[in-house]
């Protein structure tokens, strides 16, 4: 998969009991960890632009998947992190990036 909001999987190994995964290293959170501190920290509440920024992202990843005939299976707020910049503070500015593929399937239109 080659799309910037989809963690880029490099090279994968298998032996008997395991299969590993070599991907791409995402400095930053979960949108879940995200909306938690948030709560903490600002008295739960998120701008309507952040939040329209961050699903935009999501929905361009999902669809990029779809054209590919591709299902997530268990997209979540777990498996949506959030690029930390430089600061490691809060942006106002998020990047998605979409984790958590290895439960994806191919699927069929029929």
């Amino acid at each position: 998969l080659d799309h910037p909001h989809i963690v880029r999987l490099f090279e994968w190994y298998e032996d008997k009991k395991h299969i590993y995964l070599v991907m791409d290293f995402i400095r930053g959170g979960t949108l879940r960890d995200t909306v938690l501190d948030l709560q903490t920290l600002k008295n739960g509440t998120l701008k309507e632009e952040w939040i329209r920024k961050v699903m935009r992202q999501v929905l361009e990843a999902m669809a990029y998947c779809h054209r590919l005939r591709l299902v997530h299976r268990d997209l979540k707020d777990e498996n949506i992190m959030l690029l930390q910049k430089d600061s490691g503070t809060f942006s106002s500015d998020p990047f998605v990036v979409i984790i958590d593929l290895g439960v994806a399937e191919m699927f069929s239109l029929s």
